[in-house]
């Protein structure tokens, strides 16, 4: 079998935009590559980690997207047993063609929508 299939197993299709995001987690955000599928996004620890080989560090499915909520500065994506939060980074290229690819292939029905900005009172 070919490696670069193996480590592409869970990803089906050809890659529609590939650069870098923040993944928040514990209110820190760490730059991931990441690649979208037609069904899914994929990311590893570095775009050198990808080329390389390196297995995917992560993947989410589109068809598990409940709802998704598009931020200024990036977005939310609600599945039923977690949300996963990216953020465009200033190494993020082409934010406005990534957010119109990925919307286009969440899964029918979800429309993405505007988060609300809070404020404290």
């Amino acid at each position: 079998a070919d490696p670069e299939e193996e480590h592409h197993a869970a990803g089906t299709g050809e890659v529609i935009w590939e650069g870098i995001l923040g993944v928040v987690k514990k209110e820190q955000i760490a730059e991931r590559f990441m690649a979208l599928r037609a069904e899914s996004l994929e990311y590893w620890e570095s775009k050198a980690a990808k080329d390389n080989g390196q297995k995917i560090r992560g993947l989410i499915s589109l068809h598990d997207v409940e709802k998704m909520v598009v931020k200024e500065d990036g977005f939310v994506f609600q599945m039923a047993e977690k949300a996963f939060e990216l953020r465009f980074t200033e190494h993020t290229v082409d934010r406005e063609a990534f957010v119109s690819e990925l919307t286009k292939r969440i899964p029918e029905g979800i429309a993405p929508v505007r988060g609300d900005v809070e404020t404290a009172k």
